[in-house]
C-alpha cells in the first residue's frame, strides 16, 4: 500500500469528524461503509484509535438499526447485513452472524416469494440479495448451523430460480451500456455471483445452465464502447474463465463453444486493444460508482484474475491522476462532501486494501 499523504489526511479527518452524524446507515452511501473504513484504516496503520471510532459507528448502527428498513443493497439491511458479515470474515469483529443475521435472512425469503424487486441490479434488486448470500455462504462457522446452512441454501434456490424468471423477460437490459463509466453493470455483476455460486456448490445444475445462457446472449456488436465498461466487463469475463468451467460444462463441445464465446468478447477489451483518453477521467471525477475510483477497483480485480502485469502499472496510473485530482480540491470540498463508499469520498478506501 502507499504511504498516507496529505490528501488521505483531509479524507480520514473529514470522515473522522463528520460520520457520526450520518443518518443514512446503509453500506454505500453510509454509516456502514465508512466503518469498514475505518478498520482497515486501523489496521493498516496500527492505530487503536480508528478502530474505537469504527466501533462507536457499529455501535451506532445496532442502536438506530429496525428490522423494518428498507431491504435494499445500497442503502438498506441487505449491505448493511453484507457488511457486518465482511467484517467478521476479515477478523475486525468477533460476533454470530446468524444470530444478528436470521430477521434480514427471513425478510429476504418473504420478499423473494411474495413480492421480488422489479430490477435485477446491485443496489436496489436482486443481484443486492445475490451479493449479501454469497457472502453470507462464505461463512463457514455460520455454515455449521444446520438450520442456518438449510435457510441459506433454500433462500439462493429462490434467488436463483426468480433471476431465471427475470433473465428471461430483461435479458436485453443487461446489456444496456451508457456512454459513461458505471461500475454498476448488471451483466458483469450477475457473471460474478453465478460463478461464485457455482464455486461455492449451491443449486449448479440451474446455475450453470444460466452461465452457459449469459455467456451464448453476448454479441460483440454490444460491447460497451466506454472504456471503464469494458474493464468491468473483463474483470467479470477473467473471472469465469478462472473456475474450473469443466464442472459446469459437461458436453466437451458446449465447453468449447462457451470457451470461443468468452474469447470474442474478450479479446476485442484486453489491454492491447483497448483504449481510453484522460478527457474521460476528467469528466468523471475521483468517485467509485462512475470515475477513477471505480477504474482503479477494476484493474486491481483484473491483475487479481489474471495476473498480468500490466493492469497493476495501469491501476498504479489511475491512482496517481486521482491524487492529482483531489489534491486540485479546494479545502471547501471537504466541508460538504459527499462521505459514502460508491459516490464520496469513503472510496479511498480502496488505498487501504
Amino acid at each position: 500500500m502507499k504511504a498516507i499523504i496529505s490528501i488521505d489526511k483531509k479524507i480520514i479527518n473529514t470522515l473522522f469528524l463528520n460520520a457520526s452524524f450520518i443518518d443514512n446507515l446503509g453500506l454505500l452511501h453510509g454509516k456502514m461503509g465508512i466503518v469498514i473504513y475505518f478498520f482497515h484504516l486501523a489496521r493498516e496503520t496500527d492505530n487503536p484509535i480508528y478502530e474505537d471510532y469504527a466501533g462507536e459507528l457499529i455501535d451506532q448502527i445496532s442502536y438506530e438499526i429496525r428490522i423494518k428498513k428498507p431491504l435494499d443493497f445500497e442503502n438498506g439491511l441487505a449491505g448493511i447485513g453484507w457488511g457486518i458479515e465482511y467484517l467478521e470474515q476479515k477478523g475486525f469483529i468477533d460476533t454470530d452472524t446468524n444470530e444478528i443475521l436470521e430477521k434480514i435472512d427471513a425478510r429476504i425469503m418473504q420478499v423473494l416469494i411474495y413480492n421480488p424487486p422489479h430490477s435485477i441490479g446491485l443496489t436496489s434488486g436482486l443481484a443486492g440479495f445475490g451479493a449479501y448470500l454469497v457472502r453470507r455462504i462464505c461463512n463457514s462457522i455460520a455454515l455449521e448451523d444446520e438450520i442456518s446452512a438449510m435457510n441459506l441454501k433454500q433462500l439462493t434456490i429462490h434467488l436463483v430460480d426468480e433471476f431465471e424468471r427475470c433473465f428471461k423477460v430483461k435479458s436485453k437490459q443487461m446489456f444496456f451500456s451508457p456512454n459513461y463509466f458505471d461500475i454498476l453493470s448488471d451483466y458483469s455483476m450477475w457473471l460474478w455471483i453465478l460463478v461464485d455460486l457455482f464455486d461455492l456448490d449451491i443449486y449448479n445444475y440451474k446455475v450453470s445452465n444460466l452461465l452457459q445462457s449469459l455467456v451464448a446472449l453476448y454479441e460483440i456488436e454490444e460491447l460497451p464502447s466506454n472504456y471503464g465498461n469494458r474493464l468491468i466487463l473483463l474483470a467479470a469475463i477473467e473471472r469465469v474463465r478462472k473456475c474450473d468451467m469443466q464442472k459446469w460444462i459437461d458436453n466437451p463441445t458446449n465447453l468449447e463453444q462457451c470457451k470461443n464465446q468468452l474469447n470474442e468478447i474478450a479479446n476485442p477489451i484486453s489491454m492491447s486493444n483497448i483504449k481510453f483518453s484522460e478527457a474521460e477521467m476528467e469528466i468523471n471525477g475521483f468517485d467509485l460508482h462512475h470515475g477513477t475510483s471505480g477504474i482503479i477497483l477494476a484493474n486491481k480485480l483484473l491483475h487479481c484474475k489474471s495476473e498480468d502485469d500490466i493492469y497493476y502499472e495501469k491501476k498504479i496510473q489511475w491512482e496517481e491522476l486521482t491524487d492529482d485530482i483531489l489534491n486540485k480540491l479546494p479545502n471547501t470540498f471537504f466541508a460538504n462532501a459527499d462521505l459514502g463508499l460508491l459516490n464520496g469520498v469513503g472510496c479511498n478506501l480502496l488505498s487501504l486494501q
